[in-house]
């Protein structure tokens, strides 16, 4: 029996909550939702023919009905009213930030130009570059080493309203924090136990290897010594996991895996001769297969043939992939877009671009459910971060968050790959890696002062 990890299923529960869920369609009167948020994507330009008012801070409001086309009060100089929707000023208002109704997060919440300021939900760590989220608490965890050249506590934790200090949630035998660096983690559930998979790039000094941790009660302390999945697995790119399902990619040995999180002794997945691969991802809606980045191609686990693999998409560079819904989704490095792909179509695909930056896109997160692709990108101009919302077509982009880079000197991208962006049904989660120095061996140093964010959806 294959159950949801704590935080997707969490997450699934409030994405159902939010559509309806009861396993039926969600009927919606378009008229009376528009009527409540008239500045919505899907609503704009659904205003009656209502004019609004002119001048300094004018608010004007756009009649009811549906088929007209309000027009918006002038506005002043410097902090005109927004005009066209029932909820006034969406340039400045936390409480109807960018749109109406959506409200920023956090203890000192602000709205500046359209988009929330992101909430600090951690500073002063070092790199932070893998984040997930569960129903309480966000984890994040590094592969630089410290300011002082030492690796830094394998896995971090809060809570994700930005509630208590961080704090470590792998320990050793002894009881004592454990050390690690990596570039990923996952979590994934059995019948009767949690886990994280970690992939060290040395734990407390140790092997490079991917290791299993039973997960306790948040913040106990109580030790769970890593148990080493793979005792030898150097340069463990990425770790993805579909229930009691855990994949993984080792660059050191050019292969993807896979294994139940409980039967460690057999893989569900083995596909050596595996160039240089990188991103991992699951397929929830099929059984947990496995699509991978390698060799400049998306490449999937054949069903029934653990040693085997085809290619999905070969045009390109691709960086991090999704899939959802049905379709692939992946960033094309070369072209700085987003682009999808049908499952079930032909393959192998170019896909559409959906999504396209004049900006360096750092990472996306798809949710089906809602219809909707969130995104990180950098905008080299302002060196800043910025986030995005549009539907699954990439129309009717919206700008959510916008926050200063930490590092404003040289920022040229994440240079561990891929960046990290997750979801909960309130808030997007990203991280800045901060500033670092070149350590040897295509490691890093870093200056402990990244930063862990969460932005309103």
């Amino acid at each position: 029996m294959r159950r949801r990890p704590p935080f997707l299923a969490a997450l699934g529960v409030a994405l159902a909550s939010l559509a309806g869920a009861c396993g039926t369609d969600l009927e919606v009167d378009g008229e009376a939702f528009c009527r409540e948020r008239p500045a919505d994507a899907e609503c704009r330009g659904l205003g009656g023919s209502g004019t609004g008012g002119a001048g300094t801070n004018g608010s004007g409001t756009g009649g009811t009905g549906t088929g007209g086309s309000g027009t918006g009060g002038s506005g002043g100089p410097a902090a005109g009213g927004s005009g066209g929707g029932a909820c006034g000023d969406t340039q400045g208002d936390p409480n109807n930030c960018g749109e109406c109704g959506r409200v920023c997060i956090g203890d000192s919440a602000a709205c500046e130009g359209g988009a929330c300021v992101p909430q600090t939900l951690a500073d002063l760590q070092t790199a932070p570059h893998a984040i997930a989220v569960d129903d309480a608490n966000v984890y994040w965890a590094s592969p630089a080493f410290d300011q002082n050249g030492d690796p830094p506590l394998a896995v971090l934790t809060k809570g994700k309203d930005g509630s208590g200090t961080p704090g470590p949630r792998i320990f050793t035998p002894a009881g004592a924090p454990a050390l690690g660096r990596a570039l990923s983690f996952a979590f994934a559930s059995t019948e009767d136990d949690d886990y994280i998979f970690f992939g060290s790039l040395n734990l407390n000094q140790g092997q490079e290897a991917l290791f299993r941790v039973r997960l306790l009660t948040p913040f106990e302390n109580t030790p769970s010594a890593p148990f080493p999945v793979n005792a030898s697995e150097p340069d463990i790119g990425h770790i993805a996991a579909s229930g009691d399902l855990v994949f993984w990619t080792g660059g050191g040995n050019d292969v993807a895996r896979g294994k139940d999180a409980d039967n460690l002794d057999d893989f569900v997945l083995n596909a050596p001769g595996q160039n240089n691969p990188g991103w991992i991802t699951a397929d929830a809606e099929d059984d947990g297969r496995a699509y991978w980045v390698a060799g400049g191609a998306i490449r999937r686990g054949v069903p029934g043939d653990e040693d085997d693999a085809d290619d999905v998409v070969v045009n390109g560079s691709p960086g991090s992939v999704e899939v959802a819904g049905g379709q692939i989704y992946w960033t094309d490095l070369e072209q700085n877009e987003i682009r999808k792909a049908p499952v079930g179509g032909p393959l192998p695909a170019d896909g559409q671009a959906i999504v396209t930056d004049t900006n360096l896109i750092e990472g996306f997160a798809v949710d089906a459910a809602a219809g909707r692709i969130y995104w990180v990108s950098y905008d080299p101009a302002n060196k800043r971060f910025e986030v995005f919302r549009a539907d699954l077509e990439g129309q009717g982009q919206l700008v959510l968050g916008r926050v200063p880079a930490v590092n404003q000197d040289d920022y040229a991208g994440n240079p561990f790959g891929p960046a990290y962006v997750v979801l909960d049904a309130e808030a997007v989660y990203f991280t800045d890696v901060g500033t670092m120095t070149p350590a040897g061996g295509g490691n890093f140093r870093s200056d402990d002062n990244g930063r862990v964010y969460r932005v309103a959806r």
